[in-house]
């Protein structure tokens, strides 16, 4: 079950090109978030802003679920809220 949910992970990461980003936070804990870069090459945290995450399962969960829940993995879904962002 593990490796079809971690296949689902990395099919929904592919798709709009988010990354996870590690940051050592308090000098001593790694911690991570995920990114996402728009055409105006601003970056954007998917998984939630003030939020990070122990391991890269749990972050990629917390933006899959909707944090940011105008992504959806779709193009057209994700350039309509660039637009909308640029307001």
């Amino acid at each position: 079950m593990r490796d079809a949910e971690d296949t689902a992970r990395l099919d929904w990461m592919i798709e709009p090109h988010v990354w996870v980003q590690w940051t050592t936070r308090n000098d001593s804990i790694r911690q991570c978030q995920i990114y996402d870069q728009e055409e105006t090459v601003k970056y954007s945290i998917r998984s939630g802003e003030n939020r990070y995450f122990n391991t890269p399962r749990e972050a990629i969960d917390a933006a899959r679920k909707g944090n940011n829940s105008a992504f959806d993995g779709n193009q057209t879904s994700r350039r309509r809220w660039i637009q909308q962002w640029r307001r």
